[in-house]
C-alpha cells in the first residue's frame, strides 16, 4: 500500500503509549500496491511540499510512448513519494 499523502497532519504520535507509537492516518488517497495503474503522471495527489520530484514529473516527459497520453506512475515511484515525505518531515524536525 502506498499512502501518497504523508505529512505532519497525517502522522500521530501516541505519547501515552510506552514506548511511544507513531501512527499514520487519513488513507483517502492510499492505493493497494497490487494495482498496476495507480495514477497518471501530472494528476498530482498529495500535499505539494511533501511530494517527491519524480512524482511531479520534474525533468521527465510523462508521455513516454509518444501517443499524447500521460503514462501511469509505477508503484516504485509512488512508494518513493512516501519515503520522500518522511525524509522531509525528519529534515523539518531536525532543522526546527
Amino acid at each position: 500500500m502506498v499512502h501518497r499523502d504523508v505529512k505532519p497532519g497525517n502522522v500521530l504520535v501516541m505519547e501515552e503509549a510506552e514506548p511511544r507509537t507513531v501512527k499514520v492516518c487519513d488513507f483517502g488517497q492510499a492505493k493497494v500496491v497490487a494495482q498496476t495503474m495507480l495514477s497518471v503522471t501530472g494528476s498530482n495527489t498529495g500535499t505539494l511540499g511533501y511530494q517527491a520530484p519524480e512524482v511531479m514529473g520534474a525533468g521527465d516527459d510523462s508521455d513516454d510512448d509518444g501517443d499524447g497520453a500521460d503514462e501511469p506512475q509505477s508503484v516504485a515511484t509512488l512508494a518513493a513519494q512516501d519515503v520522500w515525505a518522511v525524509a522531509v518531515m525528519a529534515w523539518e524536525a531536525a532543522s526546527g
